[in-house]
């Protein structure tokens, strides 16, 4: 019985040998029929027959209903083109809107840190005020511009960069505005108090801006956006006085309120199709506000300002000597290392330290410094 058992699996396995071999004789002959030898294929025709097409799950996607056409030709289009690798016409556009909306609040902030030197004059002397007070027209507004940066960059993080920079626009705005009306009441004080405002909104249009372009824009267009950024910082920095002594041309040494309206339809523009069109962006990790670091470089900083500007390069050794000068300096030296032992405690400092470390980041500010000295 185990004999005949035997014989019949043998037999059964003969007769499957058969099917197995006709049936590889059968594929062998349709690939030849159609074109395709196995011993002619090259490497990555061998790879794809054996893996699959490339996808990695061996799966035939010429004939595969679940995937969609354009998964079917290498990742192609309809008609099996290389889909696109960068962004689309449309995506494009987008950043351009994007970059436009954003460098126009950025050029009127830096134009008015110096389109009021030409109407300096005229203007103190309009309001009745001599030249010490007159120059805190100039004065204020630095300051206030200084201050606000940190503050409006940490509210940018945690709140979103779109609704922070169309509040720093719209206080822009209403400053511009309130200064045009200074010149119709005759009001120093208000004068000084809408650049403060004005200040506090152009201060936090830098930084939010620079973020969004560090951030939002492909890292392909990063540079490219971050240079735009710089040169119209630079170029409205530069063209301000200009831009300036062409509006007094236009309207009249005595209608100076125009150099604070021309910013009025410019800042209607942003908020309207920034409302629309930006897109807000928050930080992944947001640390609490260095509050006394800003108190702190605040002081600093007015403290210097009030100290330089009092002195007589003239008479530089009399001058410094007085009760204008010294107190304020002093004030600034003791200061300075206070901020600097708060700053390496805070856990978001106003100011990095460790970037004073790095040569290149010093060069640059110095450059920075001396061209603010000498424009």
């Amino acid at each position: 019985m185990k004999r005949y058992m035997s014989m019949l699996g043998r037999k059964a396995a003969a007769e499957e040998g058969q099917k197995d071999s006709v049936r590889s004789h059968g594929v062998a002959g349709q690939e030849r029929e159609h074109g395709y030898d196995h011993e002619h294929e090259n490497d990555s025709d061998r790879s794809e027959r054996e893996h699959g097409d490339g996808y990695g799950d061996g799966r035939d996607h010429d004939s595969d209903p679940n995937l969609g056409h354009e998964h079917r030709r290498g990742h192609g289009g309809a008609n099996g083109a290389p889909a696109p690798n960068g962004p689309t016409r449309g995506q494009s556009k987008g950043y351009v809107l994007v970059a436009i909306v954003y460098l126009l609040g950025l050029c009127m902030g830096a134009l008015d840190m110096s389109i009021v030197n030409p109407a300096r004059t005229v203007i103190q002397n309009s309001l009745g005020v001599d030249d010490s007070l007159g120059v805190w027209i100039m004065t204020i507004y630095t300051l206030a511009y200084a201050a606000s940066i940190p503050v409006m960059g940490k509210l940018a993080d945690r709140h979103g960069r779109k609704y922070i920079y169309l509040l720093c626009i719209f206080l822009f705005g209403a400053g511009s505005a309130l200064c045009g009306v200074a010149q119709a009441v005759g009001s120093f004080e208000l004068l000084i108090g809408a650049r403060v405002v004005q200040a506090l909104g152009g201060g936090g249009i830098m930084p939010v801006a620079t973020a969004e372009f560090g951030t939002a824009f492909p890292e392909e267009k990063r540079g490219m956006a971050l240079g735009l950024v710089g040169m119209v910082y630079g170029l409205a920095s530069i063209f301000g006085p200009s831009v300036g002594s062409l509006i007094l041309d236009v309207f009249g040494a005595e209608q100076w309120q125009f150099i604070f309206y021309v910013n009025i339809p410019v800042c209607l523009a942003v908020l309207l199709i920034g409302v629309k069109k930006l897109p807000n962006s928050t930080a992944d990790e947001v640390k609490p506000i260095d509050g006394l670091g800003i108190l702190l470089l605040t002081l600093m900083t007015l403290g210097l300002m009030c100290g330089l500007k009092n002195i007589d390069f003239f008479d530089f050794v009399a001058s410094i000597a007085g009760a204008d000068v010294w107190p304020f300096l002093v004030a600034f030296a003791v200061l300075l290392p206070l901020f600097v032992v708060r700053e390496k405690k805070a856990a978001d400092p106003v100011i990095n330290l460790s970037y004073f470390r790095d040569v290149n980041i010093v060069i640059t500010l110095v450059c920075a410094v001396i061209s603010g000295i000498i424009m």
